[in-house]
């Protein structure tokens, strides 16, 4: 018989906070990265997205019209700037992403505390932070491939033929959105769900014909692409998208052919990208994570069993080593921070081993522990210690409210730029930063901002893909030829003109002879690069790298004054300035460059100057920086008179970027 106390137990249930974990992730995710995103437009894609965004435009291949017009709609909210509210919406989806991981790793058997600890985790991982606060198509593509998985997970569990069609047919059309999204990712992550769907192919071959609808609604995005370039709106990448040849063209990233292929690269790149993806993924969750992350990987097969096991094994492969081996990078800086962003998805599935990790640890102690509250405080201590950890550990680069160095670059530019002028931009930093403060803020007016490539902006003077470049500078040439405004250009100009150089941009002097150069020194440049050289390197990796971009350019311009200058007290003071502005690992480079040029050949001087750039290698961004590092050595040797050693530095040189461009080739020949 049932007593009262009984009865009231089982009417009465006690209340879990468990139901509310997928809210407090949500929250506290969405929460951290709404403090920490910056409030106006950063480095690496993000100017781009916002233009396009913004404008409803076409992206760069393969074009990502779901995120484009999804994001286009997040711009109708009248709160903060424009990239503010784009990068609002990044982060929504950064924190449906976890909250999405929370339901996979509880539908993989494991408490929902632990769940919850893991999404956590995630969310505050360094990379996947990192592109949740700024304009990126990446995390959308996260949530989507989770989504995926999840779905997965429940059709495994499914055994009515019209649930699992039901269900396929969700998978299929989110599989199609993915596809309008980031494809490449997406092609990387599949091997990883055609393991979880293995085991059930008979059923899949037999149902997948009734999906394909769904995953034509899924493919409609690139539809409205098509449709939305022929409109011609301001910012599209290439323009009028006018054939299916075009659009194979832009979808299937012919053009990022060499970007994705390097000349120079060879094995021993790849070899150092997967060594260095294993150290990236131990770094990504703080000192303690590789604890909690090693475990579950260790006892994942025991858990779950061979198929789960090999699918999240194959996630994790698939966009890291998979990546690696196709594409073909050189190892070095700047590559190294382009494929960074690319394992988002390896770390998901590093998330989900960590809860495991937890679990096993923790469901060990608490053999020792009878009392159910103090194994909820254990629980609690435990996700508090390692949360927290992530947290604090990626905190320090990802806290980015306060960056404003796009805002200070694009300023200093601007304010120095005669009334009515052309700008003509080149490199994705000014084309798409510059682009945005012009374009969007409405930064200087009465300019007009090109691209000297002729992408992105609706006013190109050519199209990229179809002029060659011999007609392309000639088209530029007229232009200049017929227009009466003063031209400016950031960097890489065509030759045959006349320029005066200003450090961050140059000035076409039309009827200067195009041999004469001319280098002026700012006060208000100046005092920018002063600023830079006080604050030292940034944290983040992107504006690290334009850090050293912008000093070398500036460096270039005090070595040519003070190659020319004749007044001694002049030379004094501009040696000094030089000895600051051009103390980098390029900034040397650059000084040992016009040391040799020199007839007297100051070796003293060259010497010491190429010692400086050794001792400060680690800043080099390119394989081709420290190849003209063992260049410059090997010429020293080689007036020294030392032939041996010249030729082993020029060897060493050619050896580390086997590349046409690198002069130490012709050198070996000669020897």
């Amino acid at each position: 018989m049932e007593t009262a106390g009984d009865m009231n137990t089982k009417i009465v249930s006690p209340i879990t906070l468990s139901k509310y974990f997928p809210l407090g992730t949500f929250i506290l995710v969405f929460g951290v990265y709404l403090l920490s995103m910056p409030h106006t437009v950063v480095l690496e894609d993000d100017g781009l997205f916002t233009l396009t965004a913004y404008f409803n435009g076409i992206a760069h291949p393969p074009g990502y019209p779901l995120y484009t017009l999804l994001s286009h709609v997040a711009t109708w909210i009248p709160l903060g700037s424009v990239a503010f509210r784009v990068h609002a919406f990044t982060a929504l989806l950064g924190a449906a992403s976890c909250v999405c991981l929370f339901h996979i790793v509880c539908k993989l058997r494991i408490e929902s505390s632990f769940a919850f600890i893991a999404s956590l985790i995630f969310g505050y991982s360094l990379s996947f932070w990192s592109q949740a606060i700024i304009s990126e198509a990446y995390t959308l593509n996260a949530l989507i491939i989770l989504a995926l998985f999840y779905v997965l997970l429940i059709y495994r569990d499914a055994y009515e033929d019209e649930t699992r069609q039901r269900l396929l047919n969700y998978f299929i059309l989110i599989y199609g959105l993915g596809l309008s999204n980031h494809w490449p990712i997406l092609a990387a992550s599949t091997p990883a769900l055609g393991c979880l769907l293995w085991p059930y192919k008979r059923n899949v071959c037999r149902q997948i014909f009734k999906s394909i609808p769904y995953l034509c609604i899924g493919l409609m995005f690139y539809i409205w692409m098509v449709v939305r370039s022929r409109m011609e709106p301001f910012i599209s990448f290439y323009g009028s998208i006018d054939s299916l040849g075009e659009l194979w063209f832009y979808i299937s990233r012919q053009a990022y052919s060499t970007i994705d292929s390097n000349l120079s690269a060879d094995w021993s790149d790849k070899g150092f990208f997967l060594i260095s993806s294993l150290t990236d993924t131990a770094k990504q969750f703080g000192p303690l994570g590789i604890i909690p992350l090693i475990t579950g990987f260790v006892f994942q097969w025991r858990h779950w069993g061979k198929t789960l096991a090999f699918g999240l094994l194959f996630l994790y492969l698939g966009n890291t080593f998979l990546l690696i081996l196709l594409l073909g990078f050189d190892y070095d800086f700047h590559h190294q921070n382009i494929f960074r962003v690319y394992p988002l998805m390896a770390y998901a599935v590093c998330a989900v081993w960590i809860a495991l990790g937890i679990k096993i640890i923790c469901h060990k102690i608490f053999k020792y522990i009878d009392n159910k509250i103090r194994k909820s405080f254990l629980t609690a201590a435990v996700g508090l210690l390692f949360v927290g950890n992530t947290l604090v550990a990626n905190t320090v680069e990802n806290y980015r409210k306060n960056d404003v160095w796009v805002d200070e670059y694009a300023n200093v530019i601007f304010s120095n730029i005669e009334k009515n002028a052309i700008l003509f931009t080149y490199g994705d930093i000014d084309v798409w930063t510059l682009g945005y403060h012009h374009f969007i803020l409405n930064q200087r007016p009465d300019i007009q901002l090109y691209s000297l490539k002729g992408i992105v902006y609706s006013n190109r003077l050519f199209h990229q893909n179809e002029t060659p470049l011999e007609v392309a500078e000639d088209i530029i040439r007229r232009f200049i030829l017929s227009a009466s405004r003063p031209i400016y250009y950031s960097s890489s100009f065509i030759s045959g003109y006349s320029e005066t150089d200003y450090g961050l941009f140059k000035q076409v002097n039309r009827e200067g002879m195009p041999e004469h150069r001319q280098a002026i020194i700012i006060p208000e440049i100046k005092e920018y690069i002063e600023s830079l050289l006080g604050r030292g390197e940034p944290v983040d990796r992107w504006e690290k790298m334009h850090y050293r971009l912008i000093l070398s350019e500036y460096c270039k311009l005090s070595l040519n004054i003070l190659e020319y200058s004749s007044s001694i007290s002049e030379k004094e003071e501009l040696q000094r300035w030089v000895n600051r502005v051009c103390d980098t690992f390029h900034g040397n480079l650059l000084h040992a460059e016009m040391l040799l040029r020199n007839g007297d050949k100051m070796l003293d001087d060259i010497k010491l100057v190429l010692a400086r750039a050794e001792e400060l290698s680690d800043q080099a961004v390119l394989k081709s920086e420290l190849a003209m590092y063992y260049f410059l050595t090997g010429e020293v040797f080689s007036i020294m008179g030392n032939a041996v050693m010249a030729k082993q530095m020029y060897l060493k040189s050619y050896n580390h970027w086997k590349h046409p461009g690198n002069p130490a080739q012709r050198m070996i020949s000669d020897l």
